[in-house]
């Protein structure tokens, strides 16, 4: 899959789990206000000091399994129940 530039290197949050391959990513969120993305295990409990700043092409050189949910429109999320299932989207406020 061929991801644009503005896409790379746009700005994204990860979850800790996330940044160190501790834990696959199964959400991404891409926010409207900003265009920022999240990029997070889906464990509950994290808090502001378990995010690492990176950009959306970093985290795709460590799971090009993501590339398939870069296509969600701003204000939506995209969920998988394990790495390799079909992306589900949704807008966030579902």
């Amino acid at each position: 899959m061929n991801i644009p530039d503005d896409v790379k290197f746009c700005l994204a949050f990860a979850c800790s789990h996330v940044a160190a391959k501790e834990s696959p990513c199964l959400l991404v969120t891409h926010h409207k206000e900003d265009g920022t993305w999240e990029f997070m295990c889906g464990a509950e409990g994290h808090t502001p000091s378990d995010a690492v700043i990176s950009t959306v092409g970093e985290l795709l050189l460590a799971d090009l399994t993501l590339a398939d949910a870069l296509c969600i429109k701003p204000d939506h999320y995209a969920m998988r129940p394990h790495v390799g299932d079909k992306w589900i989207s949704a807008p966030i406020d579902e």
